[in-house]
């Protein structure tokens, strides 16, 4: 306002009083959470070094992701169930009922639990489960502080 304002030669200093007020950040819509997860999770990678591409057709896939030469499926999983002090996340798909992921569909699952906090999980560790409790995978939490320089190999950095 204060520049078009100025563009129109009229007086602004009665505006300098809401340039000063503090502005609170709104509160995260934790409820979004499972639609912002596919982008936070590309933003991810992206930031972490990883060519990032979105399949065109339905697959069973969120994401693929490249590092160097290593290409990886990623599904992308989020949760807003707390159990006790732990988070409470599905890995299986409700289409056509309750179907878990196997190797030959998906390399990894990138978790995001309520508190925003981001896991990459290898299919080997977790393949065959409907759900699991995070707490019993803070190894493969990864960190959201960025160095710059894109991982050894691809898979878990």
């Amino acid at each position: 306002m204060k520049g078009h304002a100025l563009r129109l030669g009229l007086d602004t200093a009665h505006l300098s009083e809401w340039e000063t007020a503090e502005r609170t950040p709104p509160e995260p819509m934790i409820g979004n959470l499972s639609r912002a997860a596919p982008m936070l999770a590309a933003a991810w990678f992206t930031l972490s070094g990883y060519d990032v591409s979105w399949p065109l057709e339905p697959c069973r896939y969120d994401l693929l992701t490249n590092a160097r030469t290593d290409l990886r499926r990623v599904q992308v999983k989020s949760t807003r169930t707390r159990t006790g002090d732990t988070w409470k996340v599905y890995l299986s798909t409700s289409r056509g009922g309750r179907t878990t992921y196997s190797p030959d569909e998906i390399d990894d699952f990138f978790v995001i639990d309520g508190d925003c906090n981001f896991y990459l999980l290898p299919i080997d560790e977790v393949g065959g489960f409907h759900m699991i409790h995070l707490s019993g995978y803070e190894r493969f939490r990864v960190p959201t502080r960025f160095t710059g320089s894109p991982p050894a190999s691809g898979g878990i950095a």
